[in-house]
């Protein structure tokens, strides 16, 4: 490693978790290779790469530190009481070290069998093992996540969508829905090789759009489309979208259907 990329990194580990740690640069030797890091709530030395400590996984492995603030160990029971009342004991938090709500917690998911990372403000939104959500068979959500954590999810936020897509080549429609209330907020974090028009937008809540999407794309199967470019979300693409006005009419009836009887939400078409 250079000394401009160690003191790069060293910069990166302070400035995210310098109130928490202590660092030294000459420690650093590589990303991946454990370096000496000095804990300031437990005052100990453990021994971590700078990429698993810059990433949130904060690893003095111990549970209670004499230094830790009756706040910080309240926060910490706090979030552990709500993953008992929201998901049973599929999560066990005994290497989790809580910093504030938007510093990562190492998590073991006891349904993978796998550790994962995850920020206490997104755990508290519902948010899952994300291993287990980026299942790539079925996309981010599958109908068993999907039916276990119906409860969460019904009061999580969702959005159905249907956008234009089109290059100089190609022009195709895709159907989603996404967690996130802006589809900036869906296509920014990703490079969408096409440009797009939005067509329609659902609001409704997250359990409600996983089925509405499947029931559309069951509608439209036979005008499945597959794009020349990849990215994610390519396998919910059509070359036509016959009746999109009926289509409306469907999703309404579908969203009031899985609300048992509550009003549906309102239709908006830009």
């Amino acid at each position: 490693m250079t000394e401009e990329k160690r003191l790069i990194w060293f910069n990166k580990l302070v400035k995210k978790h310098g109130h928490v740690c202590t660092y030294t640069l000459d420690n650093i030797k590589d990303t991946k290779q454990p370096m000496e890091i000095y804990c300031k709530l437990c005052k100990q030395v453990f021994h971590q790469s700078p990429y698993n400590n810059f990433m949130g996984v904060l690893g003095c492995n111990l549970y209670t530190h004499p230094g830790r603030t009756t706040n910080k160990k309240e926060s910490l029971e706090s979030l552990i009481a709500y993953s008992r009342q929201h998901n049973g004991l599929r999560y066990n938090f005994s290497e989790s070290i809580y910093v504030d709500r938007y510093t990562r917690l190492k998590i073991f998911d006891t349904e993978c069998g796998q550790y994962f990372t995850q920020t206490p403000n997104s755990h508290k939104r519902g948010y899952q093992c994300n291993l287990c959500m980026n299942n790539k068979k079925l996309g981010v959500y599958t109908e068993r996540i999907i039916e276990k954590n119906k409860r969460i999810l019904q009061e999580k936020p969702g959005l159905v969508y249907i956008i234009n897509a089109f290059d100089d080549d190609e022009k195709f429609y895709k159907i989603g829905c996404t967690a996130s209330l802006r589809l900036k907020d869906r296509f920014g974090s990703t490079k969408f090789p096409y440009n797009r028009d939005v067509l329609l937008t659902f609001k409704t809540n997250m359990y409600n759009a996983y089925y509405i999407e499947q029931f559309l794309l069951s509608q439209y199967a036979e005008y499945k489309y597959r794009p020349l470019k990849k990215f994610r979300g390519r396998t919910e693409c059509f070359k036509s979208l016959p009746n999109i006005e009926h289509l409306l009419c469907i999703v309404a009836n579908k969203n009031s259907e899985l609300n048992q009887g509550v009003p549906p939400i309102h239709l908006h078409i830009i």
